[in-house]
């Protein structure tokens, strides 16, 4: 009970309060869509510079955290991919958008909150040495594969325009950015201004109810589309079939500690995440299956995670 009524309720009642604001009238798209880019472009990546600037980064690189997460990861993606391609038939650029929804996870607006309620800032390093590749590995895949998929159906589509696309995509990234420069600021041992870390560490307070909020707005978006059993596919993938490998691979191979397997176990758990539809929307691929995946994810991720955090025993 103390992990619904701290934890879970907390989170899922944000979201839920987004959710029925939006349903209301309350809170019109427009607001939301000024607050998500709020939390995308200056709350979230100013909190991810507050706290990487700062934290003790180990001295070797962790092979063996990467490998536990990062290679389930990859193996769900292939999962996805075969599976839209195999079992439903769809096209090239829509298996990719089906691969990208079973890996990436909601870790920043639903993740990310979840795990400084249920951990604390100062016990979740390896969430933070994970996330500063996560969106620049997968972000690049994925706009590659994609352009490809583009480029086939195009000739017209050059290897220069590629190049270009992926280029201003990740260097326009807010959360690219402030973990990029988090990251140079503490291994160059660069000197900041106190102000500085006082303004992001305001933002950082703003970060968790502004990312639950706008995430419970934006699902109002989502709903069940069509392709329900394909959708199912992604989400048994992303949120059971993930984390179960995580937690076999972390535990039984690499024997990590506890604490360290069951924040990468519930990193995995994570919901699919709005990327996927953003890339799907901008493509103008396999939207509807990317749509019902979110909201039958995020509904179902209220049992799994309030199970995950009872199973491993967080208070």
């Amino acid at each position: 009970m103390t992990v619904v009524l701290e934890i879970v309720l907390p989170v899922f009642g944000i979201v839920m309060m987004g959710f029925g604001a939006n349903k209301l009238g309350w809170f019109s798209e427009q607001a939301e869509q000024g607050l998500t880019k709020f939390t995308f472009n200056f709350a979230a990546p100013l909190m991810l510079f507050n706290v990487i600037s700062q934290v003790d980064l180990p001295s070797d690189p962790p092979i063996s955290l990467f490998i536990t997460f990062y290679g389930p990861l990859f193996t769900v993606a292939i999962l996805g991919f075969l599976s839209s391609r195999y079992i439903f038939k769809r096209n090239y650029t829509v298996q990719v958008i089906s691969g990208f929804c079973c890996a990436f996870g909601n870790l920043l607006l639903l993740g990310l909150p979840l795990f400084l309620l249920a951990f604390g800032e100062e016990k979740i390093l390896p969430f933070f040495i994970l996330l500063s590749v996560h969106g620049l590995t997968l972000f690049t895949i994925v706009t590659v594969l994609l352009e490809i998929g583009v480029k086939k159906e195009n000739s017209g589509n050059s290897g220069n325009k590629l190049v270009k696309t992926i280029a201003v995509a990740l260097i326009q990234n807010p959360i690219l950015i402030g973990i990029v420069i988090g990251l140079a600021v503490n291994l160059m041992s660069i000197p900041m201004p106190e102000a500085v870390y006082t303004l992001s560490g305001l933002m950082k307070g703003a970060m968790i109810p502004a990312a639950l909020f706008a995430l419970g707005s934006s699902l109002t978006r989502y709903g069940i589309r069509g392709r329900f059993w394909e959708s199912l596919s992604i989400v048994i993938c992303k949120i059971i079939i993930f984390p179960i490998l995580v937690y076999i691979v972390g535990t039984y191979i690499f024997e990590l500690d506890y604490f360290v397997v069951a924040l990468l176990t519930l990193m995995a758990a994570q919901p699919p995440g709005v990327m996927g539809y953003m890339f799907a929307t901008k493509y103008h691929v396999g939207e509807a299956v990317v749509s019902t995946s979110i909201y039958v994810a995020a509904v179902s991720s209220v049992v799994t995670l309030t199970w995950l955090l009872y199973f491993f025993n967080v208070r």
